[in-house]
């Protein structure tokens, strides 16, 4: 059965050893021996045993860390997913966006045609009250002048 040793009994065992070794030699023996006992070293059955309690904790960690890979792997497959759907989205918008582009532009043209279509209609009405004005005008002087001449007549008379 193996005691405890104190820090008194070692001292103890290193003054005898000194007396009957010398200091050299008891130095030397004293740091091969265990500072705490022997109690404390690990034999190669516990160092057997903490070894297979690793190895199944580690196990079970790295089962862990699979199932969690697994979710993420998962996750990242869904995501894919949504992406592509996403993308298959904003390619449609282009599409839409393309055609609104088209359609735009058939409306400036028409806006063209229409403003071109007003302009000469203006010009057209423009010309039109323009005659028709100057022929008023000339039918209001000839009027006036033929009451003047009657006027004229009327008081000469």
């Amino acid at each position: 059965m193996l005691m405890t040793t104190s820090d008194a009994d070692r001292n103890e065992l290193y003054n005898a050893l000194r007396d009957k070794l010398g200091l050299d030699q008891t130095s030397t023996l004293m740091s091969l021996l265990p500072p705490d006992g022997w109690r404390e070293l690990a034999t190669k059955d516990d160092v057997r045993l903490s070894a297979a309690e690793i190895r199944a904790e580690l196990h079970t960690e790295l089962g862990q860390v699979r199932g969690v890979l697994a979710e993420i792997k998962a996750d990242v497959s869904e995501l894919r997913g949504e992406f592509g759907g996403l993308r298959g989205e904003f390619g449609g918008l282009r599409g839409e966006f393309g055609e609104l582009r088209g359609e735009f532009g058939e409306l400036r043209g028409e806006f063209g045609e229409l403003r071109g279509e007003l302009r000469t209609e203006m010009a057209a009405l423009e010309s039109r009250i323009t005659g028709a004005m100057r022929a008023q005008l000339i039918a209001i002087v000839a009027t006036v002048a033929t009451m003047q001449g009657i006027t004229v007549a009327v008081l000469a008379g």
